[in-house]
């Protein structure tokens, strides 16, 4: 695996990452590509691709739209990748309490029922 890609990526949060930590967030979008330049195509739902340098915990992918949560690990990576399947738009809707202080349950259908930040 080559540390930085050549074809495409795309994902729901990161496309790549190298460092750092990627915590308490959830895509309950669609994610794809078209293209016309290879057919190595890298689709995650929270990540496309990551390294040894990042620590991913406590994501949510909603996967009627996206194949995997974490879409592709550099050869050799280890360390704390979370990305949970969420199975309905029903249960992702009820995920509020398990992202975290920063978000809350969506009471004034502002989100379509998927959590919302504090402050909105």
């Amino acid at each position: 695996m080559e540390s930085e890609a050549s074809y495409p990526i795309v994902a729901g949060i990161v496309g790549q990452s190298h460092m750092g930590e990627i915590s308490n967030c959830y895509n309950t979008g669609r994610t794809s590509v078209i293209t016309t330049i290879t057919d190595t195509i890298v689709n995650g739902g929270i990540i496309g691709y990551c390294d040894n340098g990042t620590t991913i915990k406590n994501n949510y992918w909603l996967s009627t739209y996206s194949p995997s949560g974490i879409a592709q690990l550099d050869e050799g990576t280890t360390g704390n990748y979370e990305a949970i399947e969420i199975l309905s738009e029903e249960e992702m809707q009820k995920m509020a309490t398990n992202l975290g202080n920063d978000y809350k349950q969506d009471t004034r259908n502002i989100n379509k029922g998927y959590p919302i930040l504090n402050w909105q």
